[in-house]
């Protein structure tokens, strides 16, 4: 049933991700083996591919870490869940998690990072300019500025790739 629904599905997007951690049953048999396929199918999907990961953890935290609770939300009688709602506040968190971790590593303020982050979502454009400001100040030098620049933007677009769900 849920193999055949898998391969009747065209489009694997956020919609359908939720709909499936939805009807999970944490206390079921099969458990282990639905919570599997959920992430092997977003590992097949190349646009969902990088935020497998960020989907396990989410999974881990709100259905292995709070089986009670989440049967609770799922229950509900008008059939609504906040699970959408956690998602995104989940997102968010780890978001900014890892742009934090980039400016630690860096030495970079992760209000720069912010900012380029900001106005590429804003412009759906790349502003590397952004970035080379605040590592001029820095004063490390050309070849030192050009990898770091490099090795920022890679993450950033990284970090781009994982957290948009459009």
């Amino acid at each position: 049933d849920f193999c055949l629904e898998l391969l009747h599905s065209d489009v694997i997007n956020v919609a359908y991700i939720l709909e499936l951690i939805a009807e999970l049953d944490p206390y079921s048999a099969d458990y282990a083996e639905r919570r599997q396929n959920i992430i092997d199918t977003m590992i097949k999907d190349a646009e969902m591919r990088s935020k497998a990961k960020l989907i396990d953890g989410f999974i881990q935290k709100n259905v292995d870490d709070d089986k009670e609770n989440f049967m609770i939300q799922r229950g509900k009688a008008d059939g609504t869940s906040d699970l959408e709602e956690r998602l995104n506040h989940y997102i968010a968190v780890e978001r900014e998690n890892a742009v934090n971790s980039l400016a630690e590593e860096e030495e970079i303020s992760s209000s720069v990072l912010n900012h380029f982050l900001k106005e590429y979502d804003y412009l759906q454009k790349e502003q590397p300019e952004i970035i080379q400001k605040a590592l001029k100040e820095k004063h490390l030098g050309l070849i030192k500025t050009r990898t770091a620049l490099t090795r920022i933007l890679d993450r950033l677009r990284n970090i781009i790739r994982t957290f948009s769900w459009d």
